[in-house]
């Protein structure tokens, strides 16, 4: 996730005919992401589509997901739906369209982010969001189960990995970026940054776990997966 080194060490490792290769899932491009590009033997992401740049080069290999971090838990109490976003607060994670589609469809959000523009978010919500700072990494899986599901709307390409993790617990994602065609069906994905599609799949949505999420995590994005396809792309390159 760092191009700069890609960079540094494509004179020493290219002449003797070592292969280098870059992992990178983001949205940003800037001029280092492509100075690596060049440079590399080929770059692995967790799509084709999660690497900022059209390359020949890209090899979509899944995301690393620790599956022993997470397990199916039971669907929680109470008849309000509530929904969690994590996440820093950055307009790259469209919550202002997360909080509108919730707020139309009555459904309590509760958010965490890494910094503290959250109280930006908080003016004229009235009773549908509980906006809050960070949370341990350890207090996640709990989360996970006081939730009914997790909602992403992440603006760019790059696919957040608590979506991943999410699954991997079995808990409903709705989301809408494309990159997750492989891992949610049609019915959890709502367009992007359009709260009436978003309150429309909240209205509709089946609140039972999906061990069927996981089994597409233990499949796809698992820790062994994404160790296996960066060795397969290292000795193709």
């Amino acid at each position: 996730m760092v191009p700069l080194y890609a960079v540094l060490a494509a004179p020493l490792v290219r002449p003797l005919g070592i292969p280098l290769v870059l992992w990178y899932t983001h949205w940003k491009s800037h001029a280092v992401v492509r100075a690596a590009e060049k440079v590399c033997t080929a770059i692995a992401s967790v799509d084709e589509r999660s690497f900022p740049l059209r390359s020949g080069k890209v090899r979509g290999i899944g995301h690393g997901i620790d599956i022993a971090e997470f397990t199916c838990t039971d669907v929680p109490p109470g008849e309000q739906l509530r929904a969690l976003v994590l996440g820093r607060y950055s307009p790259a994670k469209g919550l202002e369209t997360i909080l509108r589609g919730a707020a139309l469809a009555g459904v309590h959000v509760e958010a965490h982010g890494s910094d503290e523009s959250f109280e930006d978010y908080k003016r004229g919500l009235g009773g549908t969001a509980e906006l809050g700072g960070p949370v341990p990494r350890h207090e996640v899986p709990a989360l996970f189960a006081r939730s009914h599901l997790l909602i992403n709307n992440m603006r760019s390409g790059a696919p957040d990995k608590v979506v991943y993790e999410a699954a991997a617990s079995c808990l409903p994602v709705l989301a809408s970026n494309p990159v997750f065609d492989d891992l949610l069906p049609p019915e959890l994905r709502f367009d992007r940054d359009n709260p009436e599609s978003l309150a429309e799949r909240l209205r509709t949505i089946d609140r039972r776990r999906r061990p069927e999420l996981r089994e597409l995590v233990v499949r796809n994005h698992s820790v062994g997966h994404w160790a296996d396809g960066l060795l397969a792309t290292v000795e193709q390159a």
